[in-house]
């Protein structure tokens, strides 16, 4: 037997290959095929190597991890404004403020709330929004047709695509057939697409190249018709599954967007710091004002600090998440 050694990272797997010394996308297995390649795989699997390809590529799933109110609220405290409000409250507590103490601990309280309720509700939705399983018919080697769960398909599988059409759980490849597709989930685009079959040459697949002969993840197929002997509908090969599809690129491209150097969060970190440095000049001040004053060492510190809690608004996160 071979170890089998991958990580998930972001949804997507990664394999170890001898070949190139490095952990690679298992994505890379397939890149070289071409598009002789893909119309040899109308025969379909064998049981055997469908298992070998499941356990290499995976699970056919798109999961969207939701967070738990606990994990969330430990994040949502961490942030350093809230790590800022619990200073000032406790520092205003000391000084006997209570009573503007408690404003701004229950406004914090119904910040985070909001804050909380409106994340998780987020994750929910996109979760049931990506996450798909349905019945698909598969193409074995032996030339029988099989009913089997979306999740164990895997790139190679010959899927049959029935007359009044499904949503495609997978990207593939369309072998025969032709097939019209509502591709308005992806691109917005509400007129539908007709696409035909690939034709069996020796260029290299690519799914962006190859629109026109690709059935992406998460498209409706309205109508197949053309591409089986003796019953209407089509026959696709699977090119790509999991967060591999361009459904999938989408799914991951909202959970782990690249970060945007905006002007505004440089702006942003420069008003910051005049207010840091406009705070440390005020503390200073009134340390040196109050220590000629011979007061005690509590109200020293206490007077010190209030005014790093005047320079920045302790109300500040509430605003930002009411607004």
């Amino acid at each position: 037997k071979t170890l089998l050694r991958y990580y998930l990272f972001e949804g997507l797997r990664y394999v170890w290959l001898d070949r190139k010394g490095a952990f690679c996308r298992v994505s890379v297995l397939n890149e070289d095929w071409t598009c002789k390649d893909l119309n040899g795989f109308q025969k379909g699997l064998s049981p055997q190597e469908q298992s070998l390809r499941r356990s290499t590529f995976g699970a056919n799933l798109i999961d969207v991890p939701v967070k738990s109110y606990m994990r969330l609220l430990f994040e949502e405290v961490l942030n350093p404004f809230y790590v800022f409000q619990v200073f000032s409250i406790t520092l205003w507590t000391i000084d006997s403020y209570y009573f503007y103490a408690l404003c701004i601990f229950i406004i914090s309280i119904i910040s985070i709330s909001i804050s909380l309720y409106e994340t998780r509700k987020q994750s929910v939705t996109l979760r049931n929004m990506a996450r798909f399983i349905t019945s698909i018919t598969l193409r074995r080697d032996s030339g029988e047709e099989e009913s089997v769960s979306s999740v164990e398909l895997v790139p190679g599988d010959c899927l049959m695509i029935p007359q009044e059409g499904l949503l495609m759980p997978c990207d593939a490849a369309l072998l025969a057939g032709e097939c019209l597709v509502n591709e308005s989930m992806l691109t917005g685009e509400s007129v539908p697409v007709l696409k035909t079959p690939l034709p069996a040459d020796d260029r290299k697949y690519n799914s962006e190249a190859e629109r026109r002969h690709t059935l992406f993840c998460g498209t409706s197929i309205i109508q197949a018709k053309g591409g089986r002997t003796g019953s209407n509908g089509a026959v696709a090969v699977v090119t790509s599954t999991g967060f591999f599809t361009a459904k999938g690129d989408l799914v991951s491209s909202i959970l782990y967007p690249q970060p945007i150097n905006f002007r505004f969060y440089k702006d942003a970190m420069k008003f910051l710091l005049i207010l840091g440095v406009v705070a440390l000049i005020g503390t200073i001040y009134i340390f040196v004002i109050l220590f000629k004053a011979n007061v005690t060492w509590l109200q020293l510190v206490v007077r010190s600090l209030d005014i790093v809690t005047i320079v920045v608004p302790p109300a500040l996160p509430a605003a930002i998440t009411a607004g």
